[in-house]
């Protein structure tokens, strides 16, 4: 292990832990910020006040002498006044009080002198020496003003520089001793990660190495096996050869590029299917003369968000969903899960719209006179087939999200689910396939007169049969790339020595 001889804090390497000391590390740095500008805050008022101090001790003796010499003069002129002032005194007439100065969280005491009540002195040197004596008490006054600012600044002095202490020897604690001793634990935890990632990738590396070697075993063993079968039904089964080579894994006419351009070729033609049907969809229910699209306000053209959103939504959208497994097969798992899980959700939420616009129309009909005429619900066969199909579809869905997503079984149950899921959802596209091409053709037979009654091909009626073939299209070439082996999606290397659900 690394990094045991450095002074840091003990603790397990992980990526939680990195993640926590980087947090402590920028805390750190921002409080030894602050920390050093309070000190530098501290240290500039210090400054101010030693100036301070230094100018009132200068003038404080001026003022003192001054003093002197005013209660010289007085006591020449007027005499020996003290018993005088000594009988008038009762209370003391200038008082001091405290208040507290915020300095970057450092109260500092200020004092303040002021006078109590009226001057007890007035009429002091009235026979004699008046001048003298008013010249007196100010310079006193002055004097005494000066001593309580000088008190002030001393005070203020001694605390500053404690508080100074105390902050920079804060600064150097962090400076010196918390930031290295925390970089040094990244360093070390940093150093035990990727030490542990190497480990992983070299065990990761033997497990590859090994399941190699057991998959080439497996494969002369069924290669062997096969060869064996094939040369003993090699005449029954002459004709089937080619047609198996394209569903079958074990039958493989096609090389890898060949098996490619099919597909390429597979999935080009199911999405030009798909975006054809969508057109033709969007242009027939929103093109003539009778179309548009409107909600309650008016039923009938309400109607036609049904197929238009049916179609988007449980084939074209359901479609895609299903061929993700094999347009991404390359790409992580969790990524093709999650483009899976939201195809779904978006097929599901088209489907609840285009629901609710069928039964608005049939619920809130009205004759030509304005009066409410309501359709009954549920009479067709392509209704019956179609509430089948919308529920299995919901049932799909449930299932497949508590199993694989939230709060997702455990392994033993997903590996028993999957063939039925896999099974399900093609079967379910298939029936949601047929059940739009018996749609087509009721709202062909019930809206459009032109055959059924002018005995002729219109506009309308050819989109609709066009419809029909691209939605037959994009569901052959769906099902054709899906039930193909050899275009399913395989275990990534990193995947393969986890627990292994199935190949999708």
């Amino acid at each position: 292990m690394s990094g045991g001889g450095k002074d840091r804090i003990p603790i397990f390497p992980s990526r939680m832990a990195q993640s926590l000391m980087k947090t402590r590390l920028k805390g750190a740095q921002k409080g030894h910020s602050l920390l050093k500008k309070k000190a530098d805050a501290l240290n500039l008022r210090f400054r101010e006040i030693l100036k301070k101090i230094v100018e009132n001790k200068v003038k404080m003796g001026e003022v003192l002498r001054e003093a002197a010499f005013s209660l010289a003069e007085a006591k020449f002129t007027a005499g020996d006044f003290s018993h005088t002032v000594i009988q008038n005194v009762s209370s003391a007439q200038v008082r001091v009080r405290m208040k507290k100065e915020n300095v970057v969280g450092v109260f500092l005491p200020v004092f303040e002198a002021y006078n109590d009540g009226p001057d007890a002195y007035d009429l002091t040197g009235l026979g004699k020496g008046g001048a003298n004596i008013a010249k007196l008490k100010r310079n006193y006054a002055e004097a005494v003003k000066l001593l309580v600012e000088l008190a002030t600044l001393q005070t203020c002095f001694i605390t500053l520089d404690e508080a100074i202490k105390i902050t920079n020897r804060r600064v150097n604690a962090i400076e010196h001793v918390i930031i290295p001793r925390i970089e040094n634990t990244l360093t070390y935890i940093v150093t035990e990660l990727d030490e542990m990632e190497r480990e992983e990738f070299f065990r990761m590396k033997k497990i590859q190495a090994n399941k190699k070697k057991e998959r080439e075993a497996s494969a002369k063993e069924n290669a062997a096996r096969e060869a064996e079968h094939q040369a003993k039904n090699l005449l029954d089964n002459e004709d089937d050869l080619p047609n198996m080579a394209l569903f079958m894994e074990s039958y493989q006419v096609l090389g890898e590029q060949q098996s490619q351009r099919l597909f390429n070729v597979a999935l080009t033609v199911s999405q030009v299917c798909g975006a054809a049907a969508l057109l033709s969809v969007a242009a027939w229910m929103g093109g003539f003369s009778d179309g548009g699209f409107a909600w309650n306000e008016n039923p009938d053209i309400e109607f036609h968000y049904h197929p238009t959103f049916m179609t988007m939504g449980l084939i074209f959208i359901y479609g895609e969903s299903i061929i993700v497994y094999r347009v991404f097969r390359n790409e992580r798992k969790r990524f093709t899960k999650l483009l899976h899980l939201t195809l779904h959700s978006m097929a599901l939420i088209f489907m609840g719209v285009a629901l609710k616009a069928v039964w608005d129309s049939h619920d809130l009909h009205m004759k030509p006179n304005g009066e409410l005429d309501p359709l009954p619900n549920l009479y067709s066969m392509h209704s019956w087939i179609g509430i089948l199909v919308v529920s299995m579809f919901c049932a799909q869905y449930l299932v497949g999200f508590v199993t694989f997503f939230f709060p997702g079984a455990s392994i033993p149950i997903r590996q028993f689910i999957m063939p039925f899921h896999q099974l399900f959802g093609v079967v379910i596209f298939i029936m949601v396939c047929c059940t739009a091409l018996m749609g087509i053709t009721e709202r062909a037979a019930w809206k459009h007169t032109c055959w059924t009654k002018d005995k002729q091909m219109c506009g309308q009626q050819m989109l609709s049969n066009f419809l029909g073939l691209f939605i037959l299209g994009y569901c052959v070439s769906v099902v054709m790339i899906v039930m193909n082996p050899r275009w399913k999606r395989r275990p990534l290397p990193e995947e393969e020595s986890l627990h292994r659900i199935s190949t999708d």
